[in-house]
């Protein structure tokens, strides 16, 4: 549901709760009622308590070794040991078994009305209201044992003997606590008799003083000292003798003094390796660098080269072009450029080039080379050579130092070996000694607690013996009743404010213009007694100049919808100045409601007489209504010829059909169903539009009374032709989203929705009450 824009005042909270005044006051009956009943049907619990002080005592010596005789101890922690191990016992079955042997369990049997004797002597008489209470707790007891029963049998629930249910009755009804920041523990039992509580929790305290006696004896704890003082005895001469076979083996006589002076030649080795291995790089980084040089010289030089030789082969080409070319020019002079002579000299010219050219790339330079071998190559094939074996030595001199610096490295775990040995062999000589230690203490505490023990001195004191109770502590009568009524209360205003919530039906004119966005014309109030429908009443008229009053018949709203209707047919929708038609005529309003019932012919009705007492003009009522018509009964008309029968007719006929109630209201009616209104209704609306508009002249209005839009798909369209749509909304019927849809299915057809009439809308707040809100 959607969030009112609006802030919540007074007069909302006060709708919502005489709203739901019914189921609020339903809800807050049975609560109240219930919680009532079950006050005083639950039986009276009476309280016993008592109160134990645990002190630091013979039970402790034997299990904590600082809980000595004669010493000064911290007893912060062994006293929450000492009462957390007291309330194990406490809590433990065997003590329930014995409080049921002891008690009997004819005392758990007896039922509420049998333990009422104890808490009366037998010349008392008891109240009325004692006696009603009492039997509602015995039935109350027997319910429970007849429902216990039927669940055995259908295997739901254990089937448990007599003494069994005693066993955790005494369990579940006994409270065990301890105070904050003492060694008191207190104890409480619960029954339903004063004298059965208080016996109970006695015979609970014997039983646990009898536990707690026995609990504590450790049989053969002295003799389980001795055999592990002796067997740790044994143990640890063993060790010493090891210990000292050890130190005898390994020949040290200072193992300080030999790890210092192995330790020292550690570091000289590794130094002295560090330096060969510095010494190595060195050497095979200047190897590096001569074989890198020695790759880069050649092996053979040239000693001696001689330039400028002469070449007779060449020169004598050279010449003999010359004259080649000589012959050419002159040739030239002579002849022409294209001529024989001139063209055969110029390719002799050619090859005598070509010639010339391949001889002198044949023969580059004319130069004499004389070669030897490369000085500056032997002196460094010497040098790398003297470096390898360098290199060699340096190698060597690194292995010998590695294996001695491993000899020493070998010597110095032995000697860890040899310590590590001796320090575990002297760790466990101290573990054994003060194992030892302790169990000849533990020995001797043992010879106090068995001594302590045969003279029975315990820790345990009775603070407080167990109480006979004088009232009862539950059930608190006056602190029920009112959480009773909290609950009723706050139960009925969240049933109130929940259907409130979940209730998504349109209510107020508020909702309709939240939630539709329309207008609301009017809110027409629900009537509790009476008709809705217009009344007929006689009235006398006298004409100006006339001595004798005719009676005329008039129809008007009943009795509490007159002033809503006066108003509705004061909205400018109706005035002179309001909507018009869409064409010359009586303005016609289609009235449609989503669902039947919801009060569509009342509102045509009671808008129609309201209308024609306004003098505003003739009002005509159309029952187009064919799936419920019922303006023949509200108007007492007949019912048949109507407008199913006059489609189509002559105005003629059409003006016999319109029964003229009063010179302004008349009315035309459905007619005869006999087929025909569907096959009008579903074939189109021109015929019925067509109907409608013929009789527009002489009318001021005309009210159409429309089948429910969920009854017919076709009331929409024919809604659709009219100058304007009201549409009729029961209050608290429909969910909003439902009259939302046949809105959309309205505007769809484009339908000229003019308003909404809010139809039997409840007022829940008295009128004193909202008119001084």
């Amino acid at each position: 549901m959607e969030q009112r824009s609006r802030e919540t005042s007074p007069r909302d909270l006060l709708y919502v709760f005489f709203r739901h005044k019914r189921k609020m006051a339903i809800l807050f009956v049975v609560v109240a009622t219930a919680v009532a009943v079950d006050t005083f049907r639950r039986p009276e619990i009476y309280r016993s308590e008592a109160k134990l002080l645990v002190r630091v005592g013979r039970e402790t010596v034997s299990l904590d070794p600082t809980a000595t005789i004669g010493e000064t101890i911290n007893v912060t922690r062994p006293y929450e040991r000492e009462i957390n191990s007291e309330l194990e016992i406490l809590r433990s079955r065997d003590l329930a078994d014995a409080v049921v042997d002891a008690v009997g369990l004819d005392a758990f049997r007896r039922r509420p009305d049998a333990m009422s004797a104890d808490r009366h002597e037998a010349g008392n008489v008891e109240s009325l209201a004692r006696r009603v209470l009492s039997a509602i707790r015995n039935i109350t007891a027997s319910s429970k044992a007849l429902v216990h029963n039927v669940l055995v049998q259908l295997d739901l629930r254990d089937s448990l003997s007599e003494r069994e249910r005693a066993i955790r009755r005494v369990v579940e009804n006994l409270e065990i606590a301890t105070s904050k920041e003492t060694n008191v523990i207190t104890m409480a039992y619960e029954a339903e008799s004063p004298h059965l509580a208080g016996r109970v929790l006695d015979k609970f305290i014997d039983a646990y003083l009898g536990k707690h006696a026995t609990a504590y004896q450790t049989p053969g704890t002295q003799r389980f000292f001795e055999q592990q003082s002796e067997h740790l005895r044994v143990e640890l001469d063993a060790a010493e003798e090891e210990l000292q076979s050890v130190k005898n083996e390994s020949g040290i006589a200072s193992l300080e003094q030999q790890r210092q002076a192995v330790v020292t030649n550690i570091g000289a080795l590794e130094q002295r390796v560090a330096e060969a291995e510095a010494e190595r790089a060195a050497s095979q980084a200047k190897l590096e660098a001569l074989k890198k040089r020695l790759s880069g010289m050649p092996q053979i030089v040239v000693l001696q080269e001689t330039t400028g030789l002469q070449d007779y082969g060449a020169d004598l080409m050279r010449s003999a072009l010359y004259a080649l070319q000589l012959k050419e020019q002159d040739l030239i002079s002579n002849f022409t450029e294209d001529s024989e002579q001139v063209q055969r000299i110029r390719m002799q010219v050619a090859e005598a080039k070509g010639m010339l050219r391949r001889e002198e790339e044949d023969k580059p330079s004319r130069a004499q080379v004389v070669r030897g071998v490369n000085v500056s190559y032997q002196q460094t094939q010497l040098s790398l050579l003297a470096e390898e074996a360098n290199l060699s030595a340096l190698q060597s001199e690194i292995l010998e130092l590695r294996s001695q610096l491993d000899g020493a490295r070998a010597g110095l775990k032995l000697l860890n070996d040899v310590e590590i040995k001796g320090t575990r062999l002297q760790r466990e000589i101290s573990l054994l000694a003060e194992s030892y230690q302790q169990y000849c203490q533990k020995l001797e505490e043992t010879r106090i607690d068995q001594a302590l023990r045969n003279e029975r001195i315990s820790n345990i004191s009775i603070v407080q013996a167990a109480t006979v109770p004088t009232s009862p502590v539950r059930p608190r009568k006056g602190l029920m009743l009112a959480l009773g009524l909290l609950l009723a209360l706050f139960g009925a205003m969240v049933v109130g404010f929940g259907c409130e919530y979940l209730d998504h039906s349109v209510k107020t004119p508020g909702d309709v213009e939240a939630k539709l966005g329309l207008t609301v014309l009017a809110s027409i109030p629900r009537l509790r007694l009476g008709r809705s429908f217009p009344i007929r009443s006689l009235s006398k008229h006298a004409q100006p100049g006339e001595q004798e009053a005719t009676q005329a018949v008039d129809w008007c709203a009943p009795r509490g919808l007159t002033e809503p209707y006066e108003t509705f047919r004061e909205q400018p929708l109706f005035s002179s100045n309001g909507t018009g038609a869409r064409r010359t005529g009586a303005r016609v309003f289609a009235v449609v409601g989503c669902r039947q019932g919801e009060g569509v012919s009342s509102v045509t009705a009671n808008l129609a007489a309201s209308l024609a007492r306004s003098g505003a003009g003739p009002v005509l009522v159309v029952d187009a209504n064919i799936c419920g018509p019922s303006m023949h009964r509200i108007f007492g008309t007949r019912f048949s010829p109507g407008l199913v029968d006059l489609v189509g007719s002559t105005n003629g006929r059409r003006k016999l059909a319109i029964s003229h109630l009063t010179p302004d209201l008349h009315v035309l009616t459905t007619g005869t169903n006999n087929g025909a209104a569907r096959e009008l209704f579903n074939a189109g609306s021109d015929r019925l539009a067509k109907a409608i508009g013929e009789m527009r002249k002489p009318y001021r209005f005309i009210l159409v009374d429309m089948p429910a839009t969920s009854d017919m798909s076709s009331t929409a369209r024919i809604a659709s032709t009219c100058d304007g749509v009201i549409l009729v909304v029961e209050a608290e019927r429909l969910r909003w989203e439902v009259v939302q849809r046949e809105k959309e299915q309205l505007e769809k057809w484009r339908a000229n929705i003019v308003g909404v009439v809010l139809n039997k809308r409840r007022y829940p707040i008295p009128g004193w009450l909202y008119r001084a809100l």
